[in-house]
């Protein structure tokens, strides 16, 4: 498993990489977003995710931090 944090301003960005044989990615990806109460986003492995577009996370994530 790979953790990468890193500090913005006041915003703390969490990347957890984990291999697709690891089953509980998502599961621990949500239980860390419901106990931290301050998350803009979670992205779990084992759902498509649209990065571009009017249903996209990145615009979501731009208009969050801006």
């Amino acid at each position: 498993m790979y953790v990468f944090f890193r500090l913005y301003g006041n915003n703390l960005l969490i990347i957890i990489n984990t291999h697709k044989s690891c089953r509980s990615a998502g599961f621990i990806a949500v239980h860390a977003t419901l106990a931290s109460g301050d998350v803009d986003l979670c992205l779990v492995p084992e759902i498509n995710i649209q990065l571009e577009g009017e249903e996209g996370c990145l615009p979501h994530i731009m208009q969050r931090w801006a």
